[in-house]
Order: structure tokens, then C-alpha cells, then sequence
């Protein structure tokens, strides 16, 4: 029997299991030139990550030049001790990736000289979750961080009558999201909203596919059978559930009842099965 096709990078891999050994010659062994030189088995994405490069964010594009926040400059040049000439790979969160060398250094930011850029394009489906947030914030925060490991385009938080926290640290949040993005190679930053009321929310957002989970009497169950179009909302009620006359006000605003199993579940935990479930549907 023939042996299997095994890709040059698979097989440096197995021949090379220390890790900063396999580095090493990554970086510098001329036998390794083609590998990272290859296109088609070696892209730009797969070297970023299989070398476990440290991802910085900024919002501050210029043309040819990107500047790096105080707090991002104290992490590359305090605690990594970068300094002018090494190369940084920042992200925007608009779904570009930069490859960038480091140009000038001060106490407040630091500026880099962009070498190449790459773009990718916008998950096809967008998941947007909507969560009456629990009065332990801990669960919320567990949840927006691995909400977007797997896939979130939107978190946005709601009010109900039932809800027994009335805001929420958005701030911390949008932290917590940052650093969930640079460690899952997320590109394209999710959307967080601030808390507002239900009704407020109702009458605000019109999605195109609305579902809100309740735990009796749902129209629909979430399964291989459920038929998702390319914008879903779900929306995840509070410890107390919703009440009878939000439900019945949400379904009037065409939003549809829905099941996640037969299981009682805690707010974070249905709020992420049914980001799992929408992704993978």
C-alpha cells in the first residue's frame, strides 16, 4: 500500500516535538527557507499562530503607520522587551491582520511601520446574543469570553422585570472581549451593548431571524432541523425567566419561541448552547 501524502509542515512537526527547538528553526534553519517561504502549506495565518506570536490590537491605522496604545506599549516593550526594528503583528478587529516593525518608542505609544496586511472577509453567519445579565457578573463575563472563542458577532444585554442586576461594567468588558479575540484569532471584534430595557430593546432592534428561549409551549426546537438565515438573535432571559407578558410581547414583535432542550438550564449556560447550536447548525 502506498504511504499517505503528508504535508511538509505535518512532517516537520512530528520530527521536530520541542517546541522552541521547532522555532528555532523556523526562524533561522536555511532547510526550513521553503516551508516558510510556501504558499500553499505555509500561509501567513498558519505561521502567525503555529509560532505562537503575540497578537496586538490598535485602532489607530494611518496609511503605512500604525501607533499602539500606552497600555499596549507597556506590554510589548516592558514586559516583552521589544525594541525598534522587531517585528509586532497587530490586529484592528475590522478583520485585518498586520505584520508590522516596531519604528519608535516612547512612555505613551509606540509607532510601527506596516511590512504586509491581510484581510478576511466577515463570518457568513452572524450570531447575535441578546442576555438579561445574572447577578454574579463572573458568569457573564465566563460567558462573552467563550462566546466568542466559538463565534458571537453582537452581545447585547437586557432589563427584564425579572432581572436582578440593573448595569453593567462595560469597560471591563470590552477588555475582557479584546483579550478573548487575540487568544481565539478572532478578526472582526463582536458588537457589546450596553443594558437597556426589554421593551426598549423591542422596539429598537428588528431582526431577521428572532428567537427567544423559553423553557414551555416553544414553536421551535434547536436542532439539525431548525433552518437559519444569515442574521440569528437569540435572546436569553433572566434567572427568573420571562415573564408571560414579555413573552407574548416579544412574540407579537416576530420573535419565536424556542426550545433548548428539555434541561433546566442556568442563564450563561443556555446563552452559550445556543451560540454553540446556531454556529454549528
Amino acid at each position: 500500500m502506498a504511504p499517505s501524502y503528508r504535508p511538509p509542515w505535518l512532517v516537520f512537526f512530528r520530527e521536530t516535538p520541542v517546541f522552541s527547538v521547532r522555532l528555532q528553526k523556523l526562524r533561522s534553519d536555511p532547510s526550513c527557507r521553503e516551508l516558510r517561504n510556501s504558499e500553499a502549506s505555509f500561509s501567513f495565518l498558519t505561521y502567525a499562530y503555529l509560532c505562537r506570536v503575540q497578537l496586538f490590537y490598535s485602532s489607530r491605522i494611518e496609511n503605512s503607520r500604525i501607533i499602539l496604545n500606552e497600555e499596549e506599549t507597556r506590554h510589548a516593550i516592558s514586559v516583552l522587551r521589544k525594541v525598534p526594528g522587531d517585528v509586532l503583528h497587530v490586529i484592528d478587529g475590522k478583520g485585518n491582520l498586520f505584520k508590522a516593525l516596531i519604528n519608535k518608542v516612547n512612555k505613551k505609544e509606540t509607532e510601527l511601520e506596516i511590512q504586509e496586511t491581510k484581510t478576511y472577509p466577515k463570518p457568513e453567519k452572524e450570531i447575535h446574543l441578546v442576555v438579561a445579565p445574572t447577578k454574579n457578573m463572573d458568569r457573564m463575563e465566563w460567558l462573552l469570553e467563550k462566546s466568542i472563542e466559538i463565534g458571537l458577532s453582537s452581545l447585547s444585554f437586557i432589563r427584564c422585570e425579572h432581572s436582578e442586576r440593573k448595569q453593567v461594567n462595560m469597560e471591563r468588558l470590552e477588555k475582557i472581549a479584546l483579550a478573548a479575540c487575540k487568544q481565539s484569532l478572532t478578526w472582526h471584534f463582536p458588537e457589546l451593548n450596553d443594558i437597556v430595557p426589554f421593551k426598549n430593546y423591542l422596539q429598537s432592534v428588528h431582526p431577521m431571524q428572532g428567537f427567544i428561549a423559553v423553557c414551555k409551549d416553544a414553536e421551535s426546537v434547536l436542532n439539525k432541523q431548525t433552518s437559519l438565515k444569515e442574521q440569528v438573535h437569540l435572546m436569553i432571559g433572566p434567572e427568573g425567566d420571562f415573564t408571560e407578558d414579555e413573552y407574548m410581547l416579544a412574540k407579537s414583535a416576530g420573535w419565536i419561541g424556542l426550545s433548548l432542550g428539555n434541561k433546566r438550564l442556568r442563564t450563561e449556560t443556555a446563552a452559550l448552547a445556543g451560540v454553540v447550536g446556531l454556529n454549528f447548525l
